[in-house]
């Protein structure tokens, strides 16, 4: 039982299982989609990073900018299309890639959740120095399991003044348990939860967007955080996209790509 014990301890603080079930990192080369400002930039540690940088056509100075925290599978050119429209709609957008994903450099070991989320604080403080950037108005737009990191980012760091968060898990344990049950919650730890980000934005708005046949993350996870933002006083907007999965999410209607452009444009403006 000791040893049992031990193992699980051990499996739980080094993140063994979260490592191999939870990322899917792609290396695979990919050409520059048009209209991207190809980007290199360096993590707390050195190692060089990549991203996509989308500057409307109209943008000067002092534009509004939101950055794309995307997924835990494939690399920029396979999520582009879940924030490209945001620069359709005057938003400089910045897409990036965690260490070992795409054109970013190779880390130390697999994936790991606390360097992603410093990933995450470099990609931010790349996008608030670029010259087309209003600083003052800055919003994060997270992905499945970029949602963990958006949400986070937006908690530490009082000049995000605005979330959105697209098929989130309210918390590790949570999804875990969600697809394997009891089990599950005892090899996965909490931290950088969702829920408990989520609950600490203060007087920043919310927009929490999930497919009703979502069956990756079900869209209870969200009615979760939903309840316990609001709770703490936090203006939520949530939409729930009828007949939407977890991936077709942003592509099932316009109508949707219209929702969170107007998010951003209102809380941003």
């Amino acid at each position: 039982m000791v040893m049992l014990l031990s193992g699980i301890l051990a499996i739980r603080l080094f993140g063994f299982i979260e490592s191999f079930v939870f990322y899917f990192p792609s290396r695979e080369e990919f050409a520059n989609e048009p209209g991207v400002i190809d980007v290199t930039f360096s993590g707390p540690d050195g190692r060089k990073l990549h991203g996509w940088l989308l500057v409307p056509a109209n943008a000067g100075a002092g534009s509004p900018a939101v950055l794309h925290v995307h997924g835990n599978a494939g690399n920029v050119s396979s999520h582009l299309a879940y924030s490209r429209f945001l620069a359709d709609h005057g938003f400089v957008v910045f897409i990036f890639d965690y260490r070992g994903y795409g054109r970013s450099e190779v880390g130390r070991s697999r994936p790991r959740r606390d360097r992603m989320m410093e990933d995450t604080r470099a990609a931010l403080e790349t996008l608030i120095t670029r010259p087309e950037v209003d600083r003052s108005r800055i919003g994060v737009y997270g992905v499945s399991i970029g949602s963990v990191f958006a949400t986070a980012l937006a908690a530490e760091r009082p000049d995000v003044r605005a979330v959105v968060a697209v098929a989130p898990f309210s918390g590790w344990a949570n999804i875990a348990h969600t697809h394997f049950p009891i089990v599950g919650p005892m090899l996965v730890r909490g931290g950088l939860d969702p829920i408990d980000s989520c609950a600490a934005l203060g007087d920043r708005p919310l927009m929490l967007v999930h497919g009703s046949l979502d069956d990756i993350i079900p869209p209870e996870h969200s009615a979760r955080i939903e309840r316990a933002a609001r709770a703490k006083g936090v203006k939520v907007t949530r939409l729930v996209v009828p007949e939407a999965g977890h991936n077709d999410i942003v592509f099932q209607s316009e109508a949707t790509k219209q929702a969170v452009a107007a998010f951003f444009k209102e809380s941003l403006r």
